[in-house]
């Protein structure tokens, strides 16, 4: 004998799944369901923030001023800087010039590299081992500074 409650379902004490109605499963199961994405997503998130190779990168704006910032997606970044959604900075100095990337393992250590970048003069950065020493090998990058 099954025990039923005021509305005509079973009470707590023998519920299960074969004596609960159809859309008490479902709503249970796509209840779960939620639950679970909820947590792949926490997970996923987790995963992209401290596990995935952070870069810090240096581009090379239209007037030839250099941009230094950090991303866990480089292609993207570098594609949301030429299309002017990329930062206040690059946006009316399309199209920009990725010149330099480094990798680190998260994104504090990236921020700190970043930080370190930024204090560097252009001289400095042109002189340090960011960038090759030859400026033949540079491209567009110093072309202002040879002539």
């Amino acid at each position: 004998m099954t025990c039923v409650n005021q509305r005509g379902f079973p009470s707590a004490h023998t519920r299960g799944i074969q004596n609960l109605p159809l859309f008490l499963i479902v709503e249970k199961f796509w209840s779960l369901a939620r639950l679970l994405i909820l947590k792949l997503c926490r997970a996923k998130d987790l995963i992209r923030k401290n596990l995935m190779p952070w870069s810090v990168y240096i581009i090379q704006c239209s007037d030839s001023k250099l941009y230094t910032g950090i991303t866990n997606n480089l292609e993207r970044r570098v594609k949301d800087h030429n299309s002017g959604n990329g930062c206040r900075f690059t946006k009316y100095r399309t199209p920009v010039t990725l010149l330099h990337t480094e990798q680190m393992r998260s994104r504090p250590e990236a921020l700190k590299r970043e930080a370190r970048i930024k204090h560097l003069t252009r001289k400095e950065k042109k002189t340090s081992y960011l960038f090759p020493s030859s400026p033949k090998n540079c491209g567009r990058f110093f072309e202002k500074d040879i002539r």
